[in-house]
């Protein structure tokens, strides 16, 4: 059975790294990006990607992984030092029916805070931050890396 993936175009990471789209970065690199998700799951909730679009890690080079591996870190530390969470979730999902809604491969970086309630719906389904909120956000995590 071959994995399903949402919609390929327009792919908002792609448009977000071109500069076509605005968005709110915390670490970059060549090859990858950590930046603020624009559908909040949690407060302070980020996606790292590779730069160049692929679907899944499976499909990523060793370069690729290495790199988005070393943001997830970074930008964990960051955002602990700026949030103070309770605990982070990190995860990665290849395909629609593990609930994958962009086709661009990326990891979440949800932090989660003891009795707040959590949900693992896809992230489209939460309202969009308001620009200011995540350019907020952004300035607080970047302000922790490295």
């Amino acid at each position: 059975m071959r994995i399903s993936f949402p919609a390929p175009f327009p792919c908002w990471f792609c448009e977000y790294t071109a500069g076509r789209l605005p968005w709110n970065p915390v670490a970059t690199s060549a090859l990858a990006v950590a930046f603020v998700n624009p559908r909040q799951r949690s407060r302070g909730a980020l996606l790292v990607a590779p730069r160049r679009h692929t679907q899944t890690i499976s499909r990523m080079t060793a370069a690729e992984m290495q790199a988005v591996a070393h943001l997830v870190q970074e930008a964990s530390r960051a955002l602990t030092a700026a949030l103070d969470p309770d605990g982070l979730h990190v995860f990665c999902n290849a395909g629609q029916q593990a609930g994958q809604s962009e086709e661009h491969v990326h990891f979440q970086i949800i932090p989660r805070y003891a009795g707040l309630a959590y949900d693992f719906a896809a992230s489209a389904r939460h309202e969009p931050m308001l620009a200011r909120e995540r350019r907020e956000l952004a300035e607080a995590v970047r302000g922790r890396i490295g």
